[in-house]
């Protein structure tokens, strides 16, 4: 095959290697439109309901995208998905708002709701979108790492559940089986494909 840039081969590359390693990763991308669990035609008039039922079926989406002897489970799936949005607090922002800055600690998990993000590495100025349906901050959450780049908010609105520090040690303790699906499905694919294409090439997909 030839490509027509760097970019272009490395990212053939990559997947070629990542579906080496696990076939089900080679189709899967944080800004693909077919990812998202529903449309987002009328997010904007979603009730408070709504919001949770579809931050319930975007989490739900990604742990059955990486399915497990557990995920297989299909109560045990669906009650640790209402326990985890269920603990999640709402937050909204407008356009140019910054979540968070690069270097900053990290304190939580968010699942886009509605809107969409922006992820920036301040030292060059390279930026990713990062559309609804998709888990920000899960690395720092999980791992304690720093914020790796500066997240704010491209469209308008924005709408997110967040599961902080505190909710997230106290699903640790009490519900360690649940929490695992954060640590093991979310960190284990999500992170370490954006890592991985960050590490091969910097200016092009970002860690978030």
């Amino acid at each position: 095959r030839v490509c027509e840039s760097l970019d272009d081969a490395l990212k053939f590359a990559e997947d070629i290697l990542i579906a080496r390693v696990d076939p089900r990763l080679q189709n899967f991308s944080l800004t693909d439109p077919s990812f998202r669990a529903e449309d987002d035609t009328d997010a904007i008039n979603l009730t408070v309901d709504e919001e949770r039922h579809r931050a319930k079926c975007y989490l739900k989406d990604l742990l059955e995208y990486f399915p497990d002897e557990r995920t297989n489970e299909c109560d045990f799936l669906s009650t640790s998905v209402d326990l985890i949005v269920s603990m999640m607090v709402r937050e909204e922002y407008k356009q140019d708002n910054i979540l968070w800055e690069q270097g900053a600690e990290s304190g939580s998990l968010k699942i886009i709701v509605s809107g969409d993000l922006v992820s920036v590495i301040e030292e060059t100025g390279a930026s990713e979108p990062v559309a609804r349906g998709n888990v920000v901050g899960e690395l720092g959450l999980v791992h304690g790492t720093k914020r790796l780049t500066t997240l704010m908010c491209s469209s308008p609105k924005a709408v997110l559940y967040s599961l902080d520090t505190e909710s997230w040690n106290r699903l640790k303790k009490d519900h360690p089986k649940v929490a695992s699906l954060i640590d093991e499905v979310v960190i284990r694919y999500l992170a370490h494909r954006v890592q991985h294409v960050a590490n091969r090439y910097f200016h092009t997909t970002l860690p978030v």
